[in-house]
């Protein structure tokens, strides 16, 4: 977070990421979702974000949406699902990388719901 380049051309707020890197919302439970045109380093943001959790003894997975729901598909072949699950549950933060580009279909819907409960009950 320290070596972020906050130029105005990029559109970056110091004092709101500067607030993020404290990671309150992650000890709230609560989710954050950075959004923007292509090319504005959302997934550098998130990657600083979970390195700063990692720094701080948090438990970060880092995913690409569309892998993770493919590995979820495979794991359900291979009847791993649920252990799959559980390590997913067991993260402190959860970063989905290019979320909702692709569209899901029946199971990685159902896959997700399932990850959404188990964090969220």
């Amino acid at each position: 977070m320290e070596e972020m380049d906050y130029g105005i051309e990029r559109g970056l707020d110091r004092n709101l990421l500067e607030r993020l890197a404290e990671l309150t919302f992650v000890k709230e439970g609560k989710e954050l979702f950075i959004t923007g045109s292509s090319g504005t380093d959302k997934s550098y943001i998130a990657t600083a974000l979970g390195y700063r959790a990692c720094q701080k003894g948090m438990k970060v997975l880092y995913a690409n949406t569309a892998k993770l729901m493919g590995q979820l598909k495979v794991a359900k072949a291979k009847g791993s699902i649920l252990r799959e699950l559980k390590k997913i549950e067991r993260t402190d933060m959860l970063i989905l990388d290019d979320f909702g580009i692709h569209p899901f279909d029946a199971g990685g819907r159902m896959n997700l719901m399932d990850i959404i409960e188990d964090r969220h009950g």
